[in-house]
Order: C-alpha cells, then structure tokens, then sequence
C-alpha cells in the first residue's frame, strides 16, 4: 500500500512519542510526529484502519482478558432448553433449488461504487468525504444484450461453487431478470457506468457480476435461514454452546477482551482508568459479584455467566456512555443494559413473586453464534430468558431495541410476529415446553407511539403483540408468564 515504511524513532531511540516521555520537548514536536495517510481508493484504507484497530495503534490502550464464571449454572445445574438444528442436519444436503425473484426489496443488494476521499491521523480527527447519494440502474446506461452472459453464467457458476452453495440452481433467465427488473440498488457516479466505447464494456460486466453475486448470496442464505427456522428443535443447553461463550481468550478459555484507554482517568479522578481496572481485576471478586465502579456491568445473579459489560454507567436513570472502554464481544448498550437491571429491580422488590420457579438469562449472540430466525429477516433477539417450574420451562426471546428501525404502524412485522412464528414451528410443540417473544420499547408509551406512527393505537393493542415498555413497573410480569 505504501511506497515507504514510516517508522517514529523517538528521543534516544525511545520509539516512543514525545507525550509519553517526561521533561520538556521542543514546541510543536507533536505536529511532527503525527502520522499521516491518505487514499484515494477507500477499500484499501478502510482495510488499513480495520488491521490497526484490532491491533490497538489508533489509540493506545491496554488489553485485559477477563475470564468468565459460570457460579449460578455450575451450583443449580439447570437442564435449560436451547433451540437449535438437530445434529448432523444441514441446509447443503438438501436438494437443489433454482434461484428466483425476491419481492421485497428489503432484500436487495446495495453496491455502492461511489468514490471516497479518507484521510486517517493518529490525532483523533479523522473524516471522510462521499460523494453525491442516487441510485442508477445498468440498463439505463447500456443495453443489457452488450453484455457477455456466457462470460457472466460460467463465472457464477465457479463463484456458487467456491462459497459452498451445491444446491443453488443458477439459470441465466433468472440472472438477466434480476438486472432487468432492478432488483438492486446501485450507488456509482455516472462516469462509471456511461459507455464511451467497447474498451468500456469490462468495467460494466464486473459490476453486473457484483450485483448478481450479492444478489445470489442474499437469496441463498434467506433460504438457507428459512429451512432452518422450520427444522428448529430444543436441545439441551451446556457450556460448550456457542452463546455461553461469547469470545476465546488467548489461553482458550472463554471470556470478554476489555481495552482501556491509557489516558483516561477513573471515576473519582483518583488514578488511571488503566490502574483501576487492573486493580479490579486483581481483586477479582467485585467484577463477579456486583455492579463494579470501574468497568461498566450489569450484575444480575440470575444471569448464567458473569460478568456481563455494559457501554455505559447507570447514574441513577440516566445511562452515560463510555468512549473509553471498549470489549470484544461488543457490551450492551443501554437498551440492553436495562433488562437484566430491570429484572433484578423487579424480582428484588418482590421476592416471593417467582413462588417455586427459577429464572435463568442469557445474552444470545449475534450471526454466527447465537439463535436467529429467518423468516424475522435474519433477527437475533438480543436475550433468552428461561422460567423453570419443575418439568415445565418457558422460553422467551426478548430483544430490547425498540421499533425506530421497523417500518411505521405496521404490526405484521416478522419481527413483532416472532411470537407467532415460534409457537408454529412444528419441532418447537411439547406439552412441557412453551416458546415466547416480546419486543421491549427503548422509550415510552407515548414517545413510541409517535414514533412508531400509531397513534390510535392503545397500550392494551401493543401489549397483545407482545411489544412491552420498560416504564411499567409489572413489565417482567408478562415475560416471566
């Protein structure tokens, strides 16, 4: 990527900035070991900024691994119910189908081709520059018989085969179609895409290809995620499950990765950020047994591993986030902070309200790791919550986010009809088990029903679709069952 290496030396071979070093150093010696870099192309740059991120060259800041405990589900040994695909089931062995048109457009690739002009800086004023936002279609631009669609077909069909997909039939019908219709959306400056002559034509087949291999990638994996949903069946939950470990620590043990900004001060000012956390994780305890005042967590004894980060501090009921601390797997945000809080709040000033019944929480994992269903647009609830009455267990996937992102006053949302969707999934009837879904409102009653465009709509109506606000005091009520 660079003509040449860069390499600060630092006074006396230090290979350490002026700002970490003690004494007095020549005015505006900071300017000159700012390093910049500049790309015209911004895929090679974003990757650039991707690669010194993980490795923590942005910004200084010091790792610690943080191993999880398992206390509540080693002592209660709980026989928890997970919902996953039998063993040995796989959506490749089954057959073959061609691929066809998807109706909603929700589904359709974005490829955005616009040129970006980044800069990045190791002072933390880094911008980057888009250029005009307006969606163009290949065939308005040039007949679409110009292209090589035997050239196109026999590339697919290496392309299908090198991702695995065996039983995606690719016909070239359904290929033109996905062009002709504008089953895509495609950002590109107009140059880009404007003939001048036959020397042309290359550049605008390579685009073709983008959108047709996003396409196909989009529809095989809603089918995939489709089949799956209706083949889902409990299994029992043990710690080797990928949502009881969030991310792999060096030495293999299951764990969070927290990176802590080395200039900043704790909370009372008193030390360093850095200073605090490693004396926290020292100790060891307060990070496995409460609220601690360094690192940001939620503490809820009910939850199966701990400890469980949060992005913020809860000041009383306001949420402040921190751009300080950062943790792989990503920490909840403050919707998500206020669930297991909530919970803990709600069984605390009630304790007999469970009666005989145990509560178990566990955060589900995003793509790859945690439970998804398709049919809800790929949707990973951001929790599962397990009532135990004996024999009897209710599960409930419970995702905090709120409706801003859902489209207006429309309550046939897959997401919203998640509830639905599970108790018709045959793997998922038994007389023993019953499988919930609620959606928690990040706002009130009221400020939800404007922003959700439903104004004639009633509390009662949106708790009948299982959409829960966390100002109601009773609100577990409904999750607990």
């Amino acid at each position: 990527m660079f003509g040449r290496g860069v390499r600060l030396k630092g006074r006396d071979f230090s290979l350490k900035r002026s700002e970490r070093l003690s004494g007095v150093h020549p005015k505006g010696i900071g300017f000159l070991e700012t390093l910049s870099i500049f790309s015209i192309n911004g895929d090679y740059l974003a990757a650039f900024k991707k690669m010194l991120a993980n490795e923590g060259a942005l910004e200084e800041w010091e790792e610690f691994p943080i191993p999880l405990q398992y206390s509540l589900f080693d002592t209660e040994k709980p026989k928890l119910d997970t919902i996953r695909l039998p063993a040995g089931l796989h959506f490749g062995d089954q057959p073959a189908f061609p691929a066809a048109a998807l109706d909603d457009p929700k589904f359709y690739p974005v490829i955005d081709l616009r040129p970006r002009l980044q800069m990045v800086s190791s002072k933390p004023s880094d911008a980057e520059v888009i250029l005009e936002k307006q969606a163009r279609q290949i065939k308005d631009f040039a007949p679409l018989d110009l292209l090589d669609w035997d050239a196109i077909y026999a590339e697919l069909l290496i392309w299908k085969q090198a991702r695995g997909f065996h039983n995606l039939l690719i016909g070239r019908v359904a290929l033109r179609g996905i062009l002709e219709e504008g089953r895509y959306t495609l950002q590109a400056p107009k140059e880009l895409l404007t003939l001048g002559n036959f020397a042309d034509l290359p550049r605008l087949q390579d685009i073709a290809l983008t959108i047709l291999k996003q396409y196909a990638e989009r529809f095989y994996q809603r089918k995939r995620a489709e089949w799956e949903g209706k083949n889902l069946t409990y299994m029992l939950l043990d710690k080797s499950d990928e949502n009881m470990r969030p991310a792999i620590l060096a030495d293999g043990q299951p764990g969070y990765v927290v990176k802590v900004d080395r200039k900043a001060k704790s909370l009372d000012g008193q030390e360093s950020l850095v200073e605090a956390v490693r004396n926290l994780v020292a100790v060891g305890d307060e990070l496995y047994r409460a609220d601690a005042k360094a690192l940001p967590n939620v503490y809820f004894d009910r939850n199966l591993y701990q400890p469980l980060f949060a992005a913020g501090f809860w000041k009383g009921p306001e949420f402040k986030r921190t751009s300080q601390i950062k943790t792989v797997p990503v920490a909840l945000n403050e919707g998500e902070a206020r669930l297991p809080l909530k919970l803990r709040e709600f069984i605390q000033g009630d304790p007999g309200t469970l009666g005989q019944r145990r509560l178990y929480l566990l955060r589900n994992q995003s793509r790859g790791k945690g439970i998804g269903f398709f049919e809800a647009g790929g949707f990973y609830p951001d929790f599962i919550l397990w009532v135990v009455d004996g024999e009897q267990q209710r599960v409930v996937f419970i995702d905090p986010k709120g409706l801003a992102m859902l489209k207006p006053n429309d309550f046939s949302n897959p997401k919203i009809q998640l509830y639905r969707t599970l108790q018709a999934i045959p793997g998922l009837q038994h007389p023993d088990r019953e499988v919930d879904a609620f959606i928690i409102a990040d706002k009130s009653f009221e400020e939800t029903q404007r922003q959700f465009g439903a104004l004639n709509h009633t509390r009662e109506e949106f708790t009948q679709h299982h959409i829960l606000f966390p100002q109601d005091r009773d609100f577990p009520k409904h999750l607990i069952g």
